[in-house]
C-alpha cells in the first residue's frame, strides 16, 4: 500500500515506469517507487498542489500549484 495524507488530484508515472508521483490539495506531492514499494521524500510543496508531471525523458519532474506556476 502507497499511504498519503489527502486525495490524489493527479497521477504520474515517469516514462520507466519506475517512479509514480500523485498530487492534490492537502496532499502536495508525493512520489513512490512502486516496484520496490518505497516511498521517496515529498516534494517542497509550498500553497495547493493541484497537478504533477513527468518531462518527455523522464529525467524532470513538474508539479503544478493553484496560484498558476510550475516548479520542476
Amino acid at each position: 500500500t502507497l499511504a498519503a495524507r489527502g486525495q490524489p488530484a493527479s497521477l504520474a508515472f515517469s516514462g520507466d515506469g519506475a517512479v509514480l508521483g500523485a498530487a492534490g490539495p492537502g496532499m502536495g506531492a508525493r512520489w513512490w517507487r512502486p516496484g520496490e514499494g518505497t516511498s521517496l521524500a515529498p516534494a517542497e510543496s509550498p500553497g495547493a498542489t493541484q497537478a504533477l508531471a513527468f518531462s518527455p525523458d523522464g529525467t524532470l519532474a513538474y508539479t503544478i500549484h493553484e496560484d498558476g506556476t510550475v516548479k520542476a
